[in-house]
């Protein structure tokens, strides 16, 4: 089976009806009123409210943030922002002091410290370029100003293919994530 463009051509409107005919069929069957969706301002969570107040009307769905230690701002914004605009009702609850309850945090940075050698909170890279194979990967962290970093930053960053997903699978099982590596 080939992939071509022909296969993202897509009536969004069809496709809306579709997902909205979806979830009316599905809160009946449930026997539920409407839906509580968690907002992150990011464009899945956006999308989803969207759909689900176009097929439920803004009464019937509802919208929970959820910051953390490490959310940026402007996501919180931006979420606020389209809960306004949808008219839907929200609610805001700061997870921060839950995580650091369950440790969470502390997990995350001893799983990172065992395959970066070093790496500690303080001197955590907030942004930094580093080689894989061939190609320069950026990796950034909102409302971080690159200047900010210091120099061995990226030495301490995997630069082989199989030591990121390395980490990224450790990360994943500490952090209770499924991670797909491709």
């Amino acid at each position: 089976m080939t992939f071509t463009r022909e296969d993202l051509k897509l009536d969004c409107e069809r496709e809306a009806d579709r997902i909205g005919d979806v979830l009316r069929k599905l809160l009946r069957e449930t026997r539920r009123r409407g839906v509580v969706l968690g907002l992150s301002g990011g464009i899945d969570s956006s999308v989803t409210a969207a759909l689900a107040e176009r097929a439920l009307g803004n009464e019937r769905v509802f919208g929970i943030f959820m910051p953390e230690a490490d959310s940026e701002p402007e996501s919180l914004a931006l979420g606020q922002r389209l809960a306004n605009h949808l008219g839907i009702r929200s609610v805001l609850e700061d997870i921060a002091p839950a995580l650091v309850a369950l440790k969470c945090y502390e997990r995350r940075n001893e799983a990172v410290a065992s395959v970066i050698p070093g790496f500690n909170e303080r001197t955590r890279p907030r942004g930094l370029k580093t080689k894989i194979g061939e190609a320069t990967v950026k990796v950034s962290i909102p409302g971080v100003d690159e200047s900010e970093l210091d120099d061995q930053a990226a030495d301490k960053v995997p630069t082989e293919h199989t030591e990121i997903q390395f980490l990224l699978l450790k990360l994943g099982a500490e952090m209770s994530f499924d991670v797909w590596v491709a």
